[in-house]
């Protein structure tokens, strides 16, 4: 799939998957004339990153969902908001 194809199935403009492209999150393939081709795999990220944003979590930086809570690489409004919350 192109980036086309997979900003229309996964609802995310082709700006941000590239972004996502930059900062590792997906990896995809690229044809012999440099164009990105997706897979199935790099869509269902696209997905799973799409709905963890529609539900407005406070995601200090987006490959949270992906890394886990432990990661500690991202720090931020969105561990606080949500320590915050957990102790009420």
């Amino acid at each position: 799939m192109n980036i086309g194809e997979v900003a229309d199935r996964s609802g995310i403009p082709p700006k941000t998957i590239r972004y996502y492209e930059d900062i590792g999150l997906i990896r995809p393939q690229r044809s012999d004339n440099g164009y990105r081709a997706f897979r199935e795999t790099d869509l269902h990220k696209l997905a799973f990153l799409g709905r963890a944003r529609a539900l407005d979590r406070g995601l200090p930086c987006p490959s949270e969902p992906l890394r886990g809570r432990n990661a500690g690489e991202c720090s931020g409004e969105g561990h606080r908001r949500r320590a915050s919350v957990g102790h009420r």
